[in-house]
């Protein structure tokens, strides 16, 4: 609420108020002296931006609980406390959300998450592309050909890019 240019008092009064059940109208003309005597637009802005907040701190709480230990990546944590936006908000949560089946985690069941980490990562490799993907061909978990290692590595490559949060942004503001 610094933003508002209103004193932390004031602001904690009025939402206390609101929280309460008094109305907009009510807190101003009853609530005077508690916040610290705000006219209607303030008390308004107030209510609107308490609604944002309460929002993304259930948000927080709910990316909190569905995050597995030891799955969050480095520096996550602090985003998702300092996030003021439910789309980013949603973003950082994306990728601790429980999913459907898809084609990804059944490329990620047949053991081709480290062939897509290797493609993601775009480095050259002292191993020829051939002799990368056929480590992972693999008849027994379901990967019978290099084209079928490849696509699977391809779909966890595409659901790591989606699951972005970084990237979604950027998509977002373009």
């Amino acid at each position: 609420m610094k933003d508002l240019g209103l004193k932390e008092h004031s602001v904690a009064s009025t939402v206390s108020l609101l929280e309460g059940g008094a109305t907009i109208l009510l807190s101003r003309a009853t609530g005077r002296e508690k916040t610290g005597s705000l006219d209607e637009i303030a008390i308004r802005s107030i209510a609107r931006n308490s609604n944002i907040i309460l929002s993304l701190k259930e948000g927080r709480d709910c990316v909190q609980d569905y995050r597995e230990p030891g799955k969050a990546h480095a520096g996550t944590s602090g985003k998702i406390e300092e996030c003021t936006d439910k789309n980013m908000l949603e973003d950082l949560y994306l990728p601790y959300k429980p999913k459907k089946r898809t084609r990804a985690t059944i490329a990620i069941e047949k053991g081709l998450l480290p062939l897509a980490e290797i493609i993601f990562a775009q480095e050259n490799l002292a191993s020829t592309k051939n002799e990368i993907v056929a480590r992972f061909v693999n008849p027994e978990k379901g990967v019978n050909s290099h084209e079928e290692a490849i696509s699977g590595a391809i779909d966890i490559v595409a659901e790591m890019v989606s699951d972005d949060s970084y990237i979604r942004g950027w998509i977002r503001t373009k």
